[in-house]
């Protein structure tokens, strides 16, 4: 009798509420990085005609942290130094980096159809725990 009891109060709040996934994290364990989807464009009288600017982000899984910068390319340089001003401007370095398949990690080697065909080469080591 007490199931039934709880089961007709459970459904309807149940039905009230968001499919949400939670995700806890300690403080400084993990960083997520990587670019966001659209580029900018970047007007410099200095430079010449406008160009395109790609946006990486960094945000600290506890406490929503955020670094953000434009650089030139979603390059390995680029994405290096990106990682550099990030812990500089955090102050360190999280245990964890999770990163999503960025161009910059990544690089598709061709290779013939009777060995396999393209494969993946990881470039950022530290990306993958």
């Amino acid at each position: 009798m007490a199931d039934r009891f709880i089961g007709e109060l459970y459904q309807p709040w149940r039905r009230r509420l968001d499919v949400v996934l939670r995700q806890d994290h300690a403080a400084g364990e993990k960083l997520f990085v990587d670019y966001a989807g659209a580029t900018i464009p970047i007007h410099d009288p200095q430079r010449g005609p406008e160009r395109q600017a790609a946006i990486f982000v960094a945000v600290l899984g506890a406490g929503n942290y955020t670094y953000a910068e434009a650089t030139d390319s979603q390059g390995l340089e680029n994405w290096l130094g990106s990682h550099i001003r990030t812990f500089e401007f955090m102050g360190g370095v999280p245990k964890t980096l999770r990163a999503t398949c960025s161009k910059a990690i990544y690089t598709v080697i061709e290779r013939p159809a009777h060995t396999g065909g393209p494969a993946v080469q990881g470039n950022f080591p530290c990306s993958i725990r």
